[in-house]
């Protein structure tokens, strides 16, 4: 099982969904913001199927104005705006964005549009299509290739000691790792119809009043 420690919430969550990587591109759109939102802040419970024979498991997400922390049996994760992530706003929805796991220049996205109950979080994957059936991402942004070792990925060592794990890649210079090229107006178009409230997890608010209300 993934280690929910070792990545941003938002991208575990979005992980049960698909078996796909994320989508890259080369920037992140919109507006950047310093602080998180007031209308966004607050405490969120995350329920996950994580297997088909029903077994649950939740956990709980608490959003501050520069901060979001994964709260699990296994303690609090948290990650800081423009430390781990960096949070913009682009129309009516708001977007996290995190460098990709493999080439630090290229952006990860997930976006977050507010709705009555909470959250709905779409993570941006990268589509994986057969040759007749064009990725439904290309009719909006336009995509680049660059090789594989555009930038050096450093090797993990084994565990066991001695032997090294091969960086990503086979080893042949002429690999090439596609992006997409970031167009605010176009990304925001993609976003409404083929996105929206199609492809989500929904992050349910926690009323946090219940006890002052018992107190009156």
């Amino acid at each position: 099982m993934i280690t929910i420690r070792k990545f941003l919430v938002f991208a575990i969550v979005a992980g049960f969904m698909a078996s796909c990587n994320p989508a890259k591109f080369d920037r992140l759109p919109g507006e950047k913001m310093e602080i998180i939102p007031i209308g966004i802040q607050g405490t969120y419970e995350v329920n996950l199927n994580m297997m088909e024979s029903a077994t649950r498991d939740s956990f709980f997400i608490n959003i501050n104005d520069n901060s979001i922390k994964q709260i699990t049996r296994l303690g609090i994760e948290e990650n800081k705006i423009n430390e781990q992530f960096y949070f913009n706003r682009l129309n009516n929805f708001y977007l996290i964005g995190t460098p990709d796991a493999n080439i630090k220049s290229l952006w990860n996205i997930t976006v977050l549009e507010p709705v009555a109950n909470g959250l709905r979080v779409y993570y941006v994957l990268e589509e994986k299509t057969k040759n007749s059936q064009p990725s439904r991402m290309m009719p909006y942004l336009s995509d680049r290739e660059m090789p594989l070792n555009h930038e050096p990925i450093i090797a993990m060592p084994d565990p066991k000691g001695g032997m090294t794990t091969p960086p990503l890649g086979n080893g042949d210079s002429n690999s090439t790792l596609k992006y997409m090229m970031m167009n605010d107006e176009q990304f925001a178009n993609y976003f409404d119809r083929e996105l929206r409230g199609k492809e989500f997890i929904l992050l349910k608010k926690v009323k946090t009043n219940d006890k002052k209300s018992k107190k009156k």
